[in-house]
């Protein structure tokens, strides 16, 4: 079981550290790995999330969503309309209560009842591990969902100009831009590059200029 599906267990692994969540009152934020978080970052739970299941919509690379959301759906979900991508959220900041601990429940439940097709999917669409799924099943489960402007999971930033990754970039090596623009920076779906900066480049500098100063 990769990682990213790992992230769905997390009550059990809040209780396993001495945690548990009181229902609709404590929230509990997954971020993914790949992330920095501005310390200057506005709370983002309580009222801004209404205590639902909250995130942010993927906005980045919209074929790979969308042939994603239809690679999955055909696969897993044969018959089911096709979510829209102003609904499809990416996984790399979720935050949720106690009550959503019974759908946590269910997105397990689906990896281990279709394990086997779901590995064999990664090689198949490459797109995806559990996020189109999570998606998909949030949908048919009907979970009230809030959505988070991007500036709490600002994503996919080679494509928005925020990373100097070669020599011809036309804008200045600096990030003053990306802080201008977001709170949590998501590092993914950076290409190689003729600096060789990659996701682990542009963590460790962006901690140490918001962190180490």
């Amino acid at each position: 079981m990769k990682i990213t599906w790992q992230r769905w267990m997390i009550f059990e692994i809040l209780e396993a550290n001495g945690y548990k969540l009181i229902d609709k009152i404590d929230q509990v934020a997954l971020v993914d790995a790949d992330t920095v978080i501005h310390p200057d970052c506005p709370f983002f739970f309580g009222r801004m999330t209404n205590w639902d299941f909250t995130g942010v919509v993927n906005d980045g690379d919209y074929e790979w969503v969308l042939r994603s959301i239809k690679n999955y759906t055909d696969e897993f979900f044969p018959g089911m309309d096709y979510i829209s991508p102003s609904e499809y959220i990416n996984n790399g900041m979720i935050i949720l209560t106690a009550k959503h601990r019974t759908f946590c429940d269910e997105v397990i439940k689906f990896y281990w009842d279709n394990k086997d097709q779901i590995i064999e999917s990664y090689d198949k669409f490459k797109v995806s591990t559990d996020q189109t799924i999570v998606n998909i099943l949030r949908k048919q489960h009907e979970i009230k969902t809030t959505i988070l402007p991007t500036t709490f999971n600002l994503q996919d930033l080679f494509r928005k100009n925020l990373l100097y990754v070669d020599e011809r970039c036309w804008w200045e090596d600096t990030l003053e831009n990306m802080y201008k623009a977001g709170y949590i920076y998501h590092f993914n779906a950076i290409p190689g590059n003729t600096l060789k900066r990659d996701a682990n480049y542009w963590i460790k500098r962006t901690y140490e200029e918001l962190y180490k100063k």
